[in-house]
């Protein structure tokens, strides 16, 4: 099949936040690509605020159904990543509860404008 009629997606851990250029060359050299489609960024970090466990705890639901429905509700998109059947399940059960728009907002309010990384407007 010729490279061009496959799309190839990769991602960048967490550990590798600081070193974004030498992860992306291991990545091509491991997949023995010279590009990939798709770069995606791991975060999970605002699973650790208290917010997020509040609602999760409110809505019986876990952190990440909370932050994936956040997201939704945003007009984000979603690309959830796990191998574990439970968690794969658990990662499209969000349909059924809807956030308030104050918490929608109190989670907005999360965002300090801080990167872990690159900025992609201005990387290189």
């Amino acid at each position: 099949m010729p490279r061009d009629e496959i799309l190839v997606t990769t991602k960048l851990w967490n550990d590798d936040q600081q070193n974004v250029r030498q992860a992306m060359e291991t990545s091509l050299k491991k997949l023995q690509l010279e590009r990939v489609d798709l770069y995606l960024t791991h975060w999970q970090g605002v699973f650790d605020q208290n917010i997020i466990r509040q609602l999760a705890k409110k809505y019986g639901k876990t952190a990440a159904q909370i932050v994936i429905c956040w997201n939704l509700d945003s007009g984000l998109v979603v690309i959830s990543k796990s191998v574990t059947p439970a968690r794969i399940e658990e990662n499209f059960a969000v349909l059924d509860f809807r956030l308030e728009k104050i918490e929608l907002s109190e989670i907005a309010k999360l965002d300090r404008g801080n990167r872990l990384g690159q900025d992609p407007e201005t990387f290189n």
